[in-house]
């Protein structure tokens, strides 16, 4: 009774434990992933049901495709999305209208030259104000067009999915150290500086075009009459006509008015202004793209499952091209699992076996015949194992009961190595409780000279048996019917 007790108190324990290890607190665990560089760190062993989501560093999410496992597509995404990555209202179908209008708004202003200063010509020197002016706008035009070349080099530095995200970074910082010097809010500043760059050119040539028409303000054709005389040898008069034609005399800096009136048309035209300042815009919002991006995407969770899970994943862009690819990434489950098999239960403890003889003197006497020495039954076990072994392979304890070819109920604990993944088959070999025919010897004495029982009362010459529990060695063969999660 006290053997039986031990196995239903042991039986209770496991449940016990598997029921807090399934209660105990679950936490998201992280496989990592440099696409860069290709390092993968990843959790080994988890618990059963844990979620684990796929973390993608040194990637542009902006050319990436679909992270593809098990022939499923997941979606990539940031951790969390950021204001910037809200769509600008001015850049959908009326985005050029809100441009424009801006522009009319708070477009660019410029200074003016004062009436006094263009009719006191001895307040100003029209030539130098006039090259002034002039280099004042080749040096605006030459800033602004680098600007533009460094928009098309800024989208260089993420025009591809798989990158250097460090590299990236610095090179962003040289770039706007460069030009617009450690400014923390690059958008708004960027934005001040483009309008400011617009006024400045504004500025630059209205102030050339008025200096230029002061300069030549005596501008004047000149008409010129031409007289010719067609004369004989001697010198005589035979015909005579008269020509008239203008000279028109050259501009003063002409040359350099041509020249920054063709710039002008091309940078400061109300529709190259809507394109710069789209282009600015779409700077701002890049450059504050890279500076605070972490370069990391996540998938949604994969829930392992008891028996572990291999992944098999493939990183694409936008055409659906692999770009990386994980094979086999085995992750296992750590904790404690339970199975139930059922199966075959061989026990080296059987029935005692008597036969009824006499002795040499002709008293009846009960000798031992030939025993049953095995106990076969089919039964059941509890497999509670830890699924971190290798190879598909586990080691567990198990419980488990048995109906025995007599009827009998019987009892088994041992240790159990379980095989082939989810269809587990289980080998087990441990100690059992089984019940067995023995002899009863309540009408008999052993007589130990001759190894035989002789019967205390002549009269009662009947073998009795009674069933009894017995402990003895086991080994089962048991299979798990159920496919595991």
């Amino acid at each position: 009774m006290k053997r039986l007790n031990l196995f239903l108190f042991s039986f209770l324990l496991l449940f016990i434990f598997e029921a807090c290890n399934s209660i105990s607190e679950i936490k998201q665990k992280k496989i990592e992933f440099d696409a860069f560089n290709g390092d993968l760190n990843y959790p080994e062993y988890v618990k059963k049901g844990t979620p684990v989501v796929i973390e993608i560093s040194n990637v542009f999410l902006d050319s990436l495709g679909h992270l593809g496992i098990d022939n499923e597509d997941l979606v990539l995404r940031y951790s969390t999305v950021p204001d910037y990555f809200v769509i600008d209202k001015s850049t959908t179908e009326n985005g050029q209208d809100d441009v424009e209008t801006n522009t009319k708004e708070n477009g660019t202003q410029f200074q003016t030259i004062s009436e006094a200063e263009l009719t006191d010509s001895t307040t100003i020197n029209f030539d130098e104000k006039l090259i002034e002016s002039y280099t004042n706008f080749n040096i605006g035009y030459t800033e602004l067009q680098k600007f533009m070349v460094l928009q098309s080099s800024l989208s260089k530095l993420v025009d591809r999915p798989i990158l250097d995200s460090e590299k990236a970074k610095e090179n962003l910082k040289s770039m706007l150290c460069e030009y617009f010097g450690d400014n923390k809010d690059y958008i708004k500043y960027i934005n001040n500086y483009t309008a400011k760059k617009i006024s400045e050119l504004n500025t630059a040539f209205s102030k050339f075009k008025v200096y230029y028409e002061a300069i030549n303000k005596d501008y004047k054709i000149n008409e010129k009459e031409l007289k010719l005389e067609l004369k004989d040898a001697k010198g005589t008069k035979v015909a005579s006509t008269k020509f008239k034609f203008e000279i028109q005399e050259k501009k003063k800096f002409e040359k350099l008015y041509n020249e920054l009136d063709n710039k002008a048309k091309s940078i400061l035209s109300d529709s190259a202004i809507v394109d710069i300042i789209k282009t600015t815009r779409n700077f701002g919002l890049l450059a504050e793209k890279i500076k605070d991006n972490n370069f990391k995407v996540y998938t949604d969770p994969v829930i392992i499952g008891k028996n572990g899970k291999t992944l098999k994943f493939e990183l694409k862009n936008k055409k659906g091209d692999v770009l990386r690819k994980i094979e086999d990434l085995e992750i296992k489950t750590k904790q404690p699992s339970i199975d139930f098999s059922t199966g075959y239960l061989f026990s080296f403890v059987g029935d005692e076996n008597y036969e009824l003889s006499v002795d040499n003197s002709g008293n009846a006497i009960a000798l031992e015949g030939n025993d049953n020495n095995f106990t076969h039954a089919l039964g059941g076990l509890m497999h509670v194992y830890n699924r971190s072994w290798f190879g598909g392979m586990a080691i567990g304890i198990s419980p488990g009961l048995s109906l025995t070819t007599e009827g009998d109920l019987g009892f088994y604990t041992g240790i159990s190595t379980l095989f082939f993944g989810n269809n587990r088959l289980a080998i087990t070999t441990g100690y059992s409780w089984v019940k067995k025919q023995k002899l009863n010897t309540s009408n008999l004495s052993y007589n130990n000279e001759n190894r035989y029982y002789e019967f205390r009362n002549s009269d009662l010459k009947e073998i009795k048996y009674d069933r009894v529990y017995d402990g003895a060695f086991f080994i089962g063969l048991t299979y798990n019917l159920s496919k595991s999660e």
